[in-house]
Parts: structure tokens; sequence; C-alpha cells
């Protein structure tokens, strides 16, 4: 039987007020489901992996990237299917699939499609399926966190951003590469991607593609605040690749080291000495 999963927080609420329409319509598709809804931080996890282990096809997640990123922990590496009904702050992952932006058209768009596999990436053997990250992009997560209190969507991103300009320093890493080779640099953004999006919108890495089996990397270079708001346009129109001084490739693991590592994993903030990130091919069911 499949799963209607339902963060009720999400998008200040708005994915319980959906909760009963898409319930309705599940319904009248004629599939049969159970609904849960999360309780507390991992709960998706946790109800996910156990439709998992007792055969559920698909789970439809109704909630923001922080709810898809639960449910994909609890079912990686199964058969079971996620189906993305977009009802968060930033919806930043189903862009990469191609899932639509209303929840409705998403569940259309689902019961459409056949599942597919897609890759997810690992830090520090941690499960993530969009973007990793440290720098600017951390200090604009922490901010638009708190601004998520009074602001939804893109907005909630641009008072971060904003916030993070008056702040920000540079962050030094030491780089360990594919191949071994190390360097030291002073950057502005480091992004680790599955997924292109983060932000509410912002194509942070415009190459990556989720069934190619390599992680994009993005390297911006240190920028002083004033470089930072020159650079903002192209960052906010996916033009990410012509700020000067930015670097791209892919590769299957690379690893950073810092004193003090502030770490973006897919919209969740922890504190590192070093992050490892590999790919992981093939990982994940997603009906899209």
């Amino acid at each position: 039987m499949d799963l209607l999963l339902i963060n009720p927080v999400a998008g200040h609420g708005y994915a319980k007020r959906v909760a009963e329409q898409a319930r309705k319509l599940i319904d009248a598709r004629g599939v049969r489901f159970q609904i849960a809804y999360t309780e507390r931080p991992g709960h998706a996890s946790e109800l996910s992996k156990k439709a998992a282990d007792q055969g559920a096809g698909t789970i439809f997640v109704v909630g923001g990237d922080g709810t898809v990123i639960e449910a994909a922990r609890g079912v990686v590496g199964s058969n079971t299917a996620l189906a993305i009904l977009p009802a968060g702050t930033g919806n930043d992952f189903r862009k990469s699939l191609g899932i639509p932006e209303h929840w409705r058209e998403a569940l259309d768009f689902a019961l459409a499609h056949e599942p597919r596999l897609v890759d997810a990436g690992t830090v520090n053997d941690r499960l993530f399926v969009n973007e990793c990250g440290t720098g600017f992009d951390v200090m604009v997560l922490e901010y638009t966190m708190f601004s998520k209190r009074f602001l939804r969507g893109i907005a909630a991103y641009l008072y971060g951003v904003l916030r993070s300009i008056i702040s920000y320093r540079p962050v030094a890493l030491e780089i360990v590469r594919e191949d071994g080779a190390r360097e030291r640099r002073r950057v502005t953004v480091f992004a680790v991607a599955n997924g292109g999006w983060i932000g509410g919108g912002m194509r942070v890495a415009p190459t990556a593609n989720v069934r190619d089996g390599l992680l994009d990397v993005v390297i911006i270079g240190e920028k002083t605040p004033a470089k930072i708001c020159a650079c903002l346009p192209k960052l906010l129109s996916g033009h990410v690749l012509d700020i000067p001084d930015t670097e791209t490739f892919r590769c299957k693991e690379i690893e950073i080291l810092s004193p003090s590592l502030h770490l973006n994993v897919d919209g969740e903030v922890s504190r590192e000495l070093s992050a490892r990130f590999r790919i992981q091919p093939n990982a994940l069911f997603v009906r899209a």
C-alpha cells in the first residue's frame, strides 16, 4: 500500500492546507494508500523507511525540500519511489527533475510517470539529494531560516542574501581533489551539487544532472562585499559560471578541510572539521 506523507508545518502550514485535497485526488485515481503526518525532525525518515520495509510502491511527499531529503533517507536503496508534491518554501530539488511547481500538477505528473532511478550523494556518509556547500551559501541559509518566520519563497532567500553581504568573510579551505591533489584557497562559495538549484530558484550548478553519475563542484573565489553585490545578478539569473574567478568541474568524490567548517547539507547546517563528498549513482527511485 502506498503512503501519503505530509509535513503539516511545511510552507508555513501550506502543506497541511492542501493535504485533504491531495487525499481526495489520489483516492479518486484508485490508488490504495495510507496517510501519515510528520511530528518532529527526522520523523519523515522513520515513516518512509517503515513504508518501504512494508513494500510500499510510492510515497507521495507533501512538503518542501527538508521533507524530501528525510523521505529519501528512509527509502534509499529500496524499490519504493518518491512522488514529490511541492508544498514547502523553496522546493528546489523538484526543478532538477522537471516536476511542476504546483502540487496538483505535480501529482498528475507523478501518476503519469513510472519510477526512475536518480543519483544522490553522501557527505561524511550522510545522504543528500540536492546540494551541499560552505561559505556564503551557509550564511545565506542561516539568515533565511530566521526570515522564514515572516517571509516565504524567494523573498526569504533574498533577505538572507542581503543580510549575509553585510557581515560576510571568505572561507579558508584545503581542497583535496579526486586525484589526490591538494590546494589551499580562500573562497566565497564552495558548492557540491547533484541538483542544480538552491535558495528558492538560484541555479548554482547550471550543468548538474541527477542521472549522470557525477557531482558538479562550483567554486567562486574570494570576493569583497562590494564584488558580491556585483555578482548577485549573475548568481540569481543562473549565470554563476560567468562570475570572475569561478571554477566548475565534475567528479565522483572530493574532500574539503577547515578548522571550523559550517556545512549546508540540503538545507541543514552542521559544523565539521572536514567533509568528504561522494556520488551515489542510481540511489533512489522517483516518479519523474
